[in-house]
């Protein structure tokens, strides 16, 4: 993970006032791209920083990120891919379980912690 890229990333959104989320890998077991302790951050508007799968679930990720935004309250989302062909189909090379801490990063709260 590139700090610059996630650095220059949290200064353009936090400039323009968008809300933030930051996705942090918490837990993980088995085979997976990322492992604890590697984050990104997701958009308002659906962008984000960096990967922590292979591209198969930050689609998703978008979607969670988008509530937790909404809501103002953290949230975690377990992804189980121990049988991937049977959620997604898609082969995506990763064959374990990843739990992802989602906080949200707001104006109001001076974006807090991750200022």
């Amino acid at each position: 993970m590139i700090t610059s890229h996630i650095d220059d990333f949290f200064a353009k959104a936090i400039s323009l006032g968008k809300g933030l989320v930051l996705a942090i890998v918490c837990e993980t077991r088995g085979s997976t791209y990322s492992k604890t302790g590697n984050y990104m951050l997701i958009s308002e508007d659906g962008r984000f920083s960096s990967l922590l799968s292979g591209g198969c679930l930050e689609g998703d990720l978008v979607e969670q990120a988008k509530q937790v935004l909404k809501t103002e309250t953290p949230s975690i989302v377990t992804y189980d891919l121990s049988d991937e062909d049977a959620l997604w189909g898609l082969g995506a090379g990763c064959n374990g379980v990843m739990r992802i801490y989602l906080y949200p990063l707001i104006a109001s709260n001076n974006y807090e912690p991750f200022t």
